[in-house]
C-alpha cells in the first residue's frame, strides 16, 4: 500500500475531513492488488464513512472487505493454521 497516501488519508480523517479521507482510502483500495491490503483500506474507508453518518456506504465497504477475506489466505488442502 502506498504509505504516504495512507498517512494522508489518516490525517484527513483525523482533521474531520471525512469525505476526502474516505475517497482517499477507497482510491487506495482500488489500486491495491493484494486482497489483505485492499480489505484493510476498505475497512478504513468504512470506519470513516460510519463516523460521517454514511451508514449504507460503510456497510457496502464492510461487505466488500468481508468478501475479499473469505477463504484468505486460501491454504492448500490439508494445511492448517
Amino acid at each position: 500500500m502506498d504509505e504516504s497516501r495512507f498517512l494522508n488519508a489518516c490525517k484527513l480523517r483525523d482533521e474531520g475531513k471525512y469525505t476526502e479521507a474516505s475517497h482517499e482510502f477507497l482510491q487506495l483500495a482500488e489500486t491495491e492488488a493484494d486482497p489483505l491490503e485492499k480489505a484493510g483500506a476498505l475497512l478504513y474507508a468504512a470506519n470513516t464513512l460510519e463516523i460521517s453518518g454514511q451508514l449504507e456506504a460503510a456497510t457496502n465497504n464492510l461487505s466488500e472487505a468481508q468478501a475479499l477475506m473469505e477463504g484468505y489466505p486460501n491454504p492448500a488442502a490439508g494445511e492448517k493454521f
